[in-house]
């Protein structure tokens, strides 16, 4: 049996099946190789490129920050600094 095409991937049952839109390669349904500019490939997830280098999640405006990493927060589509813990003891 031949391989898949790019932008396939083999399912289980050995049928070729199309990657996510957001993949250029991928080995499975959830598993992209490499992203669609931008995306940048992260644990095997394409994630929307953000202008914000601090935001992990933006809209698919690049300018507007959904989830910010750790230690910030979203604030009106930007990461601020997190300061709610800085008091806290551990």
């Amino acid at each position: 049996m031949g391989g898949c095409l790019s932008g396939t991937y083999r399912s289980g049952d050995g049928s070729c099946v199309n990657c996510p839109s957001i993949c250029i390669s991928c080995t499975g349904a959830k598993l992209c190789t490499e992203c669609i500019p931008g995306y940048d490939l992260v644990s095997g997830v394409c994630q929307k490129w953000c202008t914000d280098s601090n935001c992990f999640d933006c809209s698919s405006n690049s300018d507007y920050c959904k989830e910010c990493y750790a230690g910030y927060e979203a604030s009106d589509g930007k990461c601020v600094e997190d300061l709610t813990c800085n008091n806290s003891t551990k």
